[in-house]
């Protein structure tokens, strides 16, 4: 996601606000009216609506309102439905593809009466049904308005609330960790369509694959060429028809997506231009906290893990004597394995110059078959055995895994997109056909809980102790060093400073923090220079940030959160206190330049200084950066051995806007220096 494009968006929904209340109100229509709000994921708009008050693009009162009479109204179009309609709303689609959820929502309603429409709000699925079954049942209309408005009452400010949190949270965040932020939003966010949109999916193929395979095998018998294969495949009147034609459905999309990606990769530019994008927007927003998780869950797609993985469930196979599983799952593993072997020699496509992609060798990632054939076909195995009603979770774990594997190596920058999504559409066919071949051989259940406890237990300790025994090596392994400069003295002084980032931005966009600090010299001598005019280092203590809950903390007292440029915290972190109002920080990062006096050469550091004021907002007391920037730097100025300083007039770059004075300093001495 581009920050340049959310900010533009945030500030276009700020510029029209009616419209945006508009949205809002529709969004809380369509969340609690029927057939609508079986499809539509109005909870999570909410909270993203509560995150968007919070952050002060939506107005608190205006928006609540309109969620408020959207809710009403889309209860009482929903009391119509089922008043005009009465007993024919059962045979309207959606509810013939759920009559079971129709009879839990009438069940419910005897039971609790009036009370189910206020109840009812708050219950997922029952949300946008029991208005409607109110109406059925001839609920009075005087009495359903006034439950229903003061339902809607609760409701909107209920839903809005988390938001609200995580707004607030977003803007404490934005001091320190803005692009995590984003990262994580957006990747949960992500997830969350996912899993809502694969369960969508499976809760609607499933009724109709029966027909929609008879309908081929029946086609197929009559056709000349395509004879009996079908029903060689999936036999009509085999047990486990259902999940057989599922798989085949899957083996037949992930083939064909497979087969026109391959085609189109190699000569359609949309496709390069596709990957290098994605690739730039993802290494634009790396943050060091989202590196090392990345790292972490990237880990569990490597092939060591996997290979334990696969000699784990082996083993638990081999003890419970199931053969046929056994070899499925030797060829599960075994047939990507050589795969990626073959491609490895075979496939060569190195990555661009510069661009320090460690594993980008491969046409087709290797990890994204193996995580696809290892981890859904144990999905395959566990659901043969399993009750009903852990088939879906189950399917939706592995693919959300998979799915988390595949977006941290993206993020990782280990290989293009393409390649990833053609590893996941291979693997998923070879799985899907693996699985049509496992179950349709598959006798009855012959697995327990029971058995698989202690082997579940000993697979998830694996798991969890693997990424962080590689952790380090990895981290160094996709986080190259950063390529060194040698610069002149002379010419650092004269233009050399402007190559240096003029300013860091926060998530919004809008909060811009200049760099007004240059310092060349080493560590040591910078530190120590810091250290005798009174800066000290600040304190590093967990139990600091339970300051945040007292409205009366002091500024020395607040824990103080680290910033975030170009995917690094800065390196070194100084602050003064001056009074009681008066808290002042010098933040550097390393510009990996080095600028050379005749024979000595010390590294040049970047950053700012600033002053940091207290903010108190839903209940928090912490310290945020005030944006006025030039009374820091007009107060560092007038330190002692500053004062024969004259710093720059201005940048002359046209992103800064009004123009920012950046003062140079050399070894902790001041160096006289005129921007004409």
């Amino acid at each position: 996601m581009d920050s340049t494009f959310l900010t533009a968006l945030l500030d276009w929904l700020q510029q029209h606000t009616i419209v945006s209340l508009i949205i809002v109100f529709l969004v809380a229509l369509g969340e609690s009216l029927a057939f609508v709000g079986l499809l539509v994921p109005g909870a999570v708009l909410m909270v993203g609506f509560g995150a968007l008050i919070a952050l002060g693009y939506l107005p608190f009162w205006p928006t609540v309102l309109s969620a408020v009479l959207g809710a009403v109204a889309g209860d009482g179009l929903s009391y119509w439905l089922g008043a005009y309609y009465n007993q024919r709303l059962a045979a309207m689609w959606p509810f013939t593809r759920y009559p079971g959820l129709l009879e839990r929502g009438q069940t419910f309603f005897t039971r609790h009466g009036g009370k189910s429409v206020l109840l009812g709000r708050f219950f997922g699925p029952l949300r946008p049904i029991i208005p409607a079954i109110a109406g059925m049942m001839a609920m009075p209309l005087r009495k359903f308005i006034l439950v229903n408005v003061l339902s809607a009452l609760f409701w909107a400010p209920l839903y809005l609330l988390p938001g609200i949190l995580f707004g607030t949270a977003l803007e404490l965040a934005s001091e320190f960790a803005g692009r995590f932020t984003l990262l994580l939003v957006s990747l949960l966010v992500l997830l969350w369509l996912l899993a809502w949109l694969v369960k969508r999916i499976y809760l609607w193929l499933v009724p109709l694959t029966d027909a929609i395979m008879l309908s081929v095998l029946n086609w197929s018998r009559r056709h000349p060429l395509a004879g009996e294969i079908p029903a060689a495949i999936i036999s009509p009147t085999h047990a486990e028809v259902r999940g057989l034609s599922l798989l085949a459905l899957i083996l037949l999309l992930a083939t064909s997506g497979f087969i026109v990606l391959s085609q189109t990769a190699g000569h359609l530019p949309i496709v390069h231009n596709v990957d290098r994008l994605v690739y730039h927007a993802l290494h634009a927003l790396h943050n060091p906290l989202f590196d090392h998780a990345m790292v972490l869950i990237g880990s569990l797609g490597d092939t060591i893990l996997l290979s334990l993985v696969a000699a784990l469930v082996m083993l638990f196979l081999l003890q419970q004597r199931q053969w046929l599983a056994v070899w499925h799952w030797l060829a599960a593993f075994l047939f990507p394995l050589l795969l990626v072997i073959l491609l490895h020699f075979l496939y060569v496509t190195p990555g661009p110059p510069g661009m320090n992609l460690p594993d980008r060798e491969t046409a087709l990632s290797g990890h994204a078959i193996l995580s696809v054939a290892v981890y859904g076909f144990l999905a395959i195995v566990l659901v043969r055995d399993a009750p009903p009603r852990y088939h879906l979770p189950i399917y939706l774990l592995a693919t959300l895994l998979v799915l988390l594997i595949t977006f941290a190596r993206l993020y990782l920058g280990a290989q293009w997109l393409s390649n990833l999504l053609g590893g996941l559409l291979l693997g998923l066919a070879w799985t899907a056909l693996l699985g049509i071949a496992y179950r349709r051989h598959a006798r009855q259940a012959s697995l327990t809980c029971r058995h698989c406890l202690i082997p579940a237990a000993l697979l998830v300790v694996v798991m969890l102790a693997y990424p962080p025994l590689v952790h380090q090596s990895q981290l160094a392994r996709f986080q190259p060093p950063p390529q060194e400069y040698v610069m002149s003295k002379t010419a650092w002084l004269d233009s050399g400073w402007q190559v240096i980032p003029a300013r860091r931005q926060d998530l919004r966009g809008v909060n811009e923090f200049p760099f007004n600090l240059q310092w060349r010299g080493t560590a040591i001598t910078i530190g120590a220079w810091l250290q005798d005019h009174g800066w000290q280092q600040p304190e590093e203590r967990f139990d600091s940030y339970l300051n945040w809950l007292n409205p009366t903390s002091s500024l020395a007292a607040l824990p103080l959160l680290p910033h975030v440029h170009a995917g690094e915290y800065e390196q070194f972190r100084w602050i003064r206190l001056t009074g009681e109002n008066g808290l002042y920080v010098i933040r550097l990062w390393p510009s990996h330049i080095e600028v050379t006096d005749g024979s000595k050469a010390l590294p040049l550091w970047y950053g700012n200084v600033t002053r940091l004021r207290k903010a108190h907002n839903m209940g928090l007391t912490y310290l945020v950066t005030a944006r006025d920037f030039h009374q820091p730097l007009q107060w560092f100025r007038q330190q002692p051995d500053l004062a024969r300083t004259v710093y720059l007039a201005e940048r002359t770059r046209t992103d800064m806007a009004p123009p920012q004075p950046v003062l140079l300093l050399d070894n902790g001495q001041a160096t006289r220096t005129e921007a004409d």
